[in-house]
């Protein structure tokens, strides 16, 4: 089944279309990890005493540097001018998707009101 499903935009798409998906998926990831990296110096600024699995060495030296390095490659993603634009459009309508889906999930799964922590 997965074999067939990744199969459909091989036969389906050109090379060129397939590419440009890949680099507007991997900026959506790296976009993902960049609010890891802001969330994890939040945490830890605002409850240092809080315990967790592990202390990261030189915090936050470490995430700034790949907040950094994520965004410098997450600007710098397009392999011709071009492809630029559409690459950012699609990141765009990816990251507004999911924003629409996760907010609903929180108001009418969850039954919260957005940014509301969870002090439990």
């Amino acid at each position: 089944m997965i074999a067939v499903l990744t199969t459909i935009p091989f036969l389906s798409l050109g090379i060129d279309s397939l590419i440009v998906l890949i680099i507007a998926a991997t900026t959506s990831f790296l976009l993902a990890y960049s609010v890891a990296h802001i969330n994890v110096m939040v945490l830890r600024k605002r409850m240092p005493n809080h315990p967790r699995p592990y202390r990261t060495p030189f915090f936050p030296v470490p995430q700034i540097l790949g907040l950094i390095a994520m965004l410098y490659v997450a600007l710098n993603n397009s392999p011709s001018p071009e492809m630029t634009q559409l690459v950012y459009s699609i990141t765009g309508g990816i990251l507004v998707v999911l924003s629409i889906i996760g907010a609903l999930w929180v108001k009418f799964y969850m039954k919260r009101n957005l940014f509301e922590p969870d002090m439990n």
